[in-house]
C-alpha cells in the first residue's frame, strides 16, 4: 500500500477519510515548511532535494523491456543506464506547495518506435503516495510509491527510499492504449528515491543575523496554569511589568551585541547617558490580568498580570540569542512566579520558543502600596528556577575568557520586578 498511517502521510487540502492521518513526519514537514517560508515566513534560503526514478524492473518493467519500450529523461532531468538495460532518471526539486506536493523539474519519457508517452511537471504527493504527471496537457496520477520516510527534525532533512514504484491502472491502461502494447500490469515499474533538505531560519534573523543552522525541540516542562481567580479585572492601558532580567547580563551583552525592546517593550535606559550605559530594565505592555482579594489588607491577596512585548539579548560575536517575552506575573503567595516564552539560538541551534515558569518570585518580601485592587508590588526578588535556567540554555554559552562551568544557573538573582494592578 502506497504511504500508509505508519509510513510518510501528509494530509494537504485535498485529503479525505482515513488519508488524514497526522503523523510525526506531517508534523515536522508542516514545521519545516513554515521554517523555510512555505507558511507566511520568508526564508533566506530555500529548501532543495533531489529524487529519482529507476525503471524497467519489477513485473512492470519486465514487461515493458519485452515490449520494446524503453525509459529516457526529459530536460532538465538526467538519466543513467544501468545493468540489465535498466535507466535512472535523476529529479531536482522545483517547488513545494499544499504542504504536501514536490515537484519535480523536468520529465520522463515511455518510447516504442515512433511513439512515445511524455511525462512533465511530474508532482510527489505524499498525502496519497502518488506521482502525478502532465501527460499531452492532462493531470493524471501515473506511479504509486511505497515508502519509508527517513525524517531528521534536528538537521532538517527528510529521505525517502521506496522498495516499489508501481504503474496506477491508469497508467498501465495508457500505454497499452498508446503504444500498443499487450499485457502491462499495474504492478512494479521500478523503484524511488527523495532527499530534501529544508532551511531553518532563526525568526530573529534581521534582527540579529544569527544564522540556524540546526533545530531542537524544547523537552523543558510547560509553565502551570495561572490560577483561576475571581475578582477584578485589569484596566486597559494599566501600568506594565518592569523587570531587568540581570542587571550584569545587560551590562555584558551591552558592550559587545544588541539590546532590542520588542513589540511596545521599552528599554529603560538613564536619561542622557552614553550608548555603553546599559540599559536599567524594561516595561512590558500589559495586556490582561485578574485581582482577588483574600482577607483585610494586601498581604494574601492574589493576582496576575499578562504582559506582552519583549526583549532580544543578541551577542552574536559570542554566538547566541534569546528573547524574553509575554511575561506574565503570578502573585499568589510562596507559589508565585514569573512566566515568560522563551527563543533561543546557542551556537546556531534554534530552539523555538517554550512557555516556562522563568523565575520564583518572593513575594513577601516586595514593597506593596495601594488598596485593592488598585497595588503596586515594588521591587519583588526573583531568582531563576531551573526550568528557567534549562530553556535560557547559558550554561551552553562558551564566553571567551570566562572561568569555567554555568555563569547563569537555577538559584542565580536576578533583578527585582515592579508591577501594578489597577482594577476596573
Amino acid at each position: 500500500m502506497p504511504l500508509t498511517s505508519s509510513r510518510l502521510n501528509i494530509p494537504g487540502s485535498g485529503s479525505r477519510g482515513a488519508r488524514g492521518v497526522v503523523t510525526a513526519a506531517t508534523v515536522f514537514i508542516l514545521a519545516v515548511l513554515a521554517f523555510a517560508g512555505f507558511a507566511g515566513h520568508a526564508a533566506a534560503v530555500g529548501p532543495s532535494g533531489s529524487f529519482s526514478l529507476t525503471l524497467s524492473y519489477g513485473n512492470a518493467g519486465q514487461a515493458l523491456k519485452r515490449a520494446g519500450v524503453s525509459v529516457s529523461a526529459v530536460a532538465p532531468s538526467t538519466q543513467t543506464k544501468l545493468s540489465g538495460r535498466r535507466v535512472k532518471v535523476n529529479s531536482a526539486l522545483s517547488a513545494i506547495s499544499a504542504a504536501s506536493a514536490f515537484s519535480l523539474r523536468g520529465g520522463l519519457r515511455f518510447s516504442k518506435g515512433k511513439r512515445s508517452i511524455v511525462l512533465r511537471q511530474m508532482t510527489l504527493l505524499t498525502d496519497s503516495g502518488r506521482i502525478t504527471a502532465s501527460v499531452a496537457g492532462k493531470r493524471i496520477a501515473f506511479f504509486l510509491v511505497d515508502a519509508n520516510p527517513q525524517v531528521n527534525e534536528t538537521a532538517g532533512t527528510l529521505k525517502i527510499i521506496a522498495d516499489k514504484l508501481r504503474l496506477t491502472a491508469g497508467s498501465a491502461k495508457l500505454i497499452k492504449s498508446k503504444l500498443r502494447v499487450d499485457r502491462i500490469p499495474a504492478t512494479q515499474v521500478g523503484g524511488f528515491a527523495a532527499d530534501v533538505t529544508f532551511a531553518f531560519e532563526d525568526p530573529y534573523f534581521a534582527q540579529c543575523g544569527l544564522a540556524a543552522l540546526s533545530r531542537s525541540v524544547g523537552t523543558v516542562p510547560e509553565a502551570g496554569p495561572v490560577p483561576d481567580l475571581t475578582g477584578t479585572g485589569l484596566a486597559v492601558g494599566a501600568p506594565g511589568i518592569t523587570w531587568g532580567f540581570k542587571s550584569s547580563f545587560n551590562g555584558y551583552i551591552n558592550g559587545i551585541g544588541l539590546i532590542v525592546g520588542l513589540d511596545g517593550t521599552t528599554v529603560n535606559r538613564v536619561p542622557m547617558a552614553p550608548p555603553q550605559v546599559p540599559p536599567t530594565g524594561f516595561t512590558f505592555p500589559n495586556a490582561q490580568g485578574a485581582y482577588q482579594v483574600n482577607g483585610p489588607g494586601n498581604a494574601d491577596d492574589r493576582a496576575y498580570l499578562n504582559g506582552t512585548g519583549g526583549v532580544m539579548y543578541c551577542n552574536a560575536a559570542h554566538g547566541f540569542r534569546i528573547v524574553i517575552s509575554n511575561p506574565t506575573v503570578v502573585i499568589d503567595g510562596g507559589s508565585s512566579r514569573l512566566i515568560a516564552d522563551i527563543d533561543t539560538n546557542i551556537s546556531g541551534d534554534w530552539m523555538p520558543t517554550q512557555r516556562v515558569d522563568l523565575a520564583d518570585l518572593a513575594v513577601g518580601s516586595a514593597v506593596v502600596t495601594g488598596t485593592a485592587p488598585n497595588v503596586t508590588w515594588a521591587t519583588i526578588p526573583a531568582t531563576l528556577s531551573q526550568t528557567g535556567a534549562d530553556a535560557l540554555r547559558l550554561c551552553e554559552v562558551n564566553v571567551p575568557g570566562a572561568p569555567p562551568g554555568c555563569l547563569y544557573p537555577a538559584g542565580t538573582v536576578l533583578s527585582s520586578l515592579t508591577v501594578s494592578f489597577t482594577g476596573v
